[in-house]
């Protein structure tokens, strides 16, 4: 299994990287996708995971809004406030 992650700065990916390797993960499993062109093809590579992970601070919102209509199952940890129950709240509807 990889993570993606979307493209970024050269110093952030190697940052990534090396914290990557102090947890055991190996650097190719950290997978950095260039900028989508428009919504659909968005969609399209969306669908082509096999999970959503969510983030516990900020949570997702459109992101994860995005992923269900490609189909793709969501994990959240939704925290007290409204900004951390995003996804959740589309779950749950």
């Amino acid at each position: 299994s990889v993570l993606r992650l979307q493209d970024c700065a050269a110093e952030a990916k190697a940052s990534l990287r090396t914290l990557a390797a102090e947890q055991g993960v190996e650097a190719e499993r950290l997978v950095f996708n260039a900028r989508i062109g428009g919504y659909y093809e968005h969609v399209e590579k969306l669908g082509k995971c096999s999970l959503f992970l969510d983030a516990p601070r900020y949570n997702a919102h459109t992101s994860a809004a995005d992923a269900l209509w490609a189909g793709v199952p969501i994990v959240t940890w939704p925290l007290q406030m409204m900004v951390h129950r995003g996804a959740a709240c589309l779950l749950e509807s």
